[in-house]
């Protein structure tokens, strides 16, 4: 599994411009505050900055007593597509209004992956650049699932 915090390496190497910076991140945070929370445990996880006990209180502010669920599946939607990938997802350390267009493929895929399986499924092959998605693509649907469930559906809710 090999996931590349972009921001922390870019740093490192000395390049902070702003060009290069919004090259890389090349894409806005979602308006929509259940995407935006799901992005945000993402580059959590990945990055390893949250203890678990952090990572609970996180998800129980989100997510309420059932909180348990969500942050299980979201850590296996992290785990499976970046084990299932052949190359490093560039993921965020930092709360940072921008994202990378590897962050917006597995936000559009968990989107999609309710209301049209097939189009997750590409989305995730490219992602991965891999021909089986189909681990990551179970965990993207069981997590959208479960977020419909507890009344956080992804991306527009006339579709449910």
């Amino acid at each position: 599994m090999i996931i590349n915090n972009c921001t922390s390496g870019l740093e490192e190497a000395g390049v902070k411009t702003a060009e290069s910076l919004e090259k890389i991140l090349s894409l806005v945070v979602p308006e929509d505050p259940d995407l935006a929370l799901v992005l945000l445990m993402i580059r959590k996880m990945a990055s390893g900055e949250l203890h678990d006990s952090e990572l609970a209180n996180l998800g129980y502010q989100a997510f309420g007593r059932e909180y348990e669920r969500p942050l299980t599946l979201i850590r296996a939607y992290l785990i499976e597509t970046a084990s299932a990938s052949t190359r490093p997802l560039k993921i965020v350390r930092h709360n940072h209004p921008r994202m990378t267009a590897d962050e917006g493929r597995m936000l559009d895929a968990l989107v999609l992956a309710p209301r049209d399986p097939q189009a997750c499924t590409a989305l995730l092959r490219e992602l991965c650049a891999a021909p089986d998605v189909s681990i990551p693509q179970a965990a993207a649907q069981l997590l959208a699932r479960a977020l419909i469930d507890m009344g956080c559906p992804l991306g527009a809710p006339d579709f449910y």
